[in-house]
């Protein structure tokens, strides 16, 4: 079963519309399917503002100690963000993954499930009602208390999602 969140959700959508037969299942939580050009920008602008926050390794500490990192793990986040490029984050917000790049996806005959918060960019809600639009063996569901946090707020319930369509 296949399981993605935000950009993950993106290479999921990309991988279960090129592989389908890897998989029995999949859960796409908030992907950005559907991306203009000023929407990209503002991303890109917000994503290169946050990287550079993050490679400060004292505010990058207390972003892991506020996200219950234990002292080994924020170090190693710590690192890790240093070694960053903003090519990287580049790459990450225009990574080429739209419906018109994955046309296969309409053929994938696994049951997917697409989520989305009620609370997140309509580009957001709009791909995950897109993609049930055009492939009958995908449904949608649109959370209406969630934000881009599904996985970490809503943890109870998205588990449980998981488990349902593990049987």
């Amino acid at each position: 079963m296949l399981v993605g969140f935000s950009l993950g959700a993106q290479l999921a959508f990309k991988l279960v519309s090129e592989y389908p037969d890897l998989f029995y299942a999949a859960v796409i939580v908030s992907p950005w399917l559907i991306k203009s050009e000023s929407e990209l920008s503002e991303v890109m602008k917000i994503n290169e503002q946050q990287l550079a926050s993050l490679q400060k390794s004292w505010l990058c500490n207390i972003v892991g100690m506020m996200n219950g990192m234990p002292r080994g793990h924020r170090k190693e986040f710590v690192e890790q963000m240093q070694k960053v490029s903003i090519q990287t984050i580049r790459n990450s917000v225009d990574n080429g993954i739209t419906f018109e790049s994955e046309p296969g996806f309409t053929d994938v005959a696994i049951p997917v499930v697409a989520l989305a918060g009620a609370r997140e960019q309509q580009s957001m809600i709009d791909s995950v009602q897109k993609m049930a639009e055009i492939n009958p063996h995908c449904r949608y569901e649109i959370w209406e208390k969630a934000a881009h946090n599904i996985p970490p707020v809503f943890a109870k319930d998205f588990n449980a999602l998981i488990t349902r369509m593990t049987r």
